[in-house]
């Protein structure tokens, strides 16, 4: 039921915010400020419709790696749409401002996290490759540019070898170390309550 508020709210917004990308589109403004516009159009769509982009991802995710549910357990899809919703969040913030390392540097945490708590960081890949699909599909097509483009580049990071930990991060082998990594994805992924 969620899920379907979600596509409803999203299916208005993007009318919505459509109209407002392809009027600013056929604006012609020669001192860099359309550019500019677009982007704060695409970061605040990105924004307003994160739970609805990241429902869409997280499912097409479980359906592309059926085994997801059988490794991370029943709660997989909804704990895959509370990851991709943040994701999408900070891909908005990077969007709006310009700076791709708003988005990388989470993509980056993540993939520390995951493998901190001894979990293929490939559903990390996985993950963002689903979004990038969805957002490609739904997001309008004069908005797609700069968040299509930090995507990618979250991709390409994803695609490479992992970075040797830095001594000063926290080792998972150490249970207080561990301990706090917990706390601290509980914190990031928004459960409070559970932290």
């Amino acid at each position: 039921l969620e899920l379907e508020r979600d596509v409803r709210l999203d299916h208005g917004l993007h009318r919505h915010v459509d109209t407002q990308v392809q009027r600013l589109a056929h604006t012609r403004v020669d001192d860099g400020a359309l550019p500019r516009r677009t982007n704060e159009v695409a970061g605040d769509l990105l924004e307003r419709s994160a739970a609805g982009y990241a429902g869409f991802a997280a499912s097409l995710m479980q359906d592309r790696d059926p085994g997801l549910r059988e490794r991370q357990g029943p709660n997989a899809l909804a704990s895959w749409r509370t990851h991709l919703t943040q994701r999408v969040l900070e891909l908005a913030a990077a969007v709006q401002t310009g700076d791709a390392r708003l988005f990388l540097g989470r993509v980056t945490w993540s993939r520390k996290a995951f493998r901190a708590r001894g979990q293929d960081d490939q559903d990390i890949r996985h993950s963002i490759q689903a979004l990038r699909d969805v957002l490609v599909e739904r997001l309008p097509k004069p908005a797609l540019g700069l968040p299509i483009e930090y995507v990618d580049l979250a991709l390409k990071l994803l695609a490479s070898p992992a970075p040797a930990p830095d001594p000063s991060e926290l080792d998972p082998k150490r249970p207080s170390d561990r301990l706090a990594l917990e706390y601290l994805q509980k914190i990031l992924e928004g459960n409070v309550a559970d932290a």
